[in-house]
This record gives structure tokens, sequence and C-alpha cells, in this order.
């Protein structure tokens, strides 16, 4: 991505449904906290982490943590710590495994995390803009 562009969030949206490996860094991170969002609310916060997505899950939650966007980072690193108290190891089978039993409820993580959507998205624009990234609305 050049320095001084603009990034369509549904341009990106579109294309990282399409190969989320051909996105730029910056555009994966948009990408990926748009389908965190998409998937917590339309088939369940867990669903995410039950998808082929997981192989980007350290770049999203790293994305986060560079962004300085460290409340979101925290629900994700609050649900990991949920995860592993139950022994669950953090990958899409044994996630999925996990939730398909009875009685797995730990917290709201969609209710904190989108609590949090608007201050994140702001630390995104932030972030994007000190590298020369307009995010468009």
């Amino acid at each position: 991505m050049l320095s001084g562009s603009v990034l369509s969030p549904l341009e990106v949206y579109q294309r990282g449904l399409r190969d989320p490996e051909a996105l730029t860094g910056e555009e994966r991170l948009v990408y990926l906290l748009i389908e965190l969002e998409t998937y917590a609310d339309m088939e369940g916060w867990d669903h995410f982490f039950t998808t082929p997505l997981m192989r980007f899950y350290e770049e999203l939650k790293g994305g986060l943590q560079a962004a300085g966007d460290l409340r979101s980072a925290g629900v994700l690193n609050r649900y990991e710590e949920f995860l592993r108290s139950h022994g669950v190891a953090l990958e899409p089978d044994a996630i999925e495994e996990f939730c398909g039993a009875a009685d797995t409820d730990g917290g709201d993580w969609h209710e904190e995390y989108s609590r949090l959507n608007e201050a994140r998205w702001e630390r995104i624009r932030e972030w994007l803009r000190s590298r020369g990234i307009t995010l468009a609305d």
C-alpha cells in the first residue's frame, strides 16, 4: 500500500473474502476486524475462532496492540484465558468442539468487544494515519 492512500473498508472486506493473503498487513487488519465483528453479530462470538481465519489471529491481536487498542486486545486475551482454563487449545477444531458442549458460557465477549467498537475504530484510524493511510468512512 502506498503512503498517502485512502483505504475503503468495504473494498478491503470484499477483496479479503476472496483472498486475505493478498491483502497488505494494514488491509488485512481492517478485514479481520470487520470479519470478527460480522461473525460475532451473525453467528455468535465463538464462530470466528472456529474458522480458518484463526491462522491470522496473532496478526489481528498484534494489530490491535500496535494501534494502541489494549482494551480490545484485552478482551481477546481474556477469551484466550477462559479457553485455556478449560483445557481448550487455541485452534479452530478444539474451540468448535468446546463450544458445542453444554454449559460453556464464560462471559459475554461479544458485548464487551462491541462496547469498544467506536474507540477501537478511532485507534485504527489514528494508527493508519500514522502510516500515511486514510480509512474512508
